[in-house]
């Protein structure tokens, strides 16, 4: 089950950032925002699955907050888009905590 939760918690972060840049792209749709929200919703239940039953290290926990501030950068960011406000520095947060969560999801952060 552990194996299925993690390439379907990988998958998702992928099909996450490609739904994201045609958001941020593409401000004026309305059904893709709402595709990006329901992959929220599997990326935070298969990530809680893999972190409470996994027995994961301390790390894990760091990157569980920093996805879910990730999630809310990207609400921000098209948020700030759509109203015609400077996105920036939300984007730059943004890009920073994708790296932060990526490179803890593939261990080469640890402690």
């Amino acid at each position: 089950m552990y194996a299925g939760m993690y390439h379907t918690h990988a998958a998702s972060w992928l099909i996450l950032v490609i739904l994201f840049v045609i958001c941020y792209f593409i401000p004026k749709n309305k059904v893709l925002p709402m595709i990006l929200r329901l992959f929220y919703l599997v990326m935070i239940v298969t990530g809680g699955y893999m972190l409470f039953t996994g027995g994961v290290s301390g790390v894990f926990h760091l990157k569980a907050l920093c996805a879910i501030l990730l999630i809310g950068m990207m609400e921000m960011v098209l948020a700030r888009r759509k109203k015609g406000k400077n996105a920036l520095p939300f984007l730059i947060a943004l890009i920073v905590l994708l790296v932060v969560v990526v490179l803890i999801g593939y261990d080469v952060i640890s402690f």
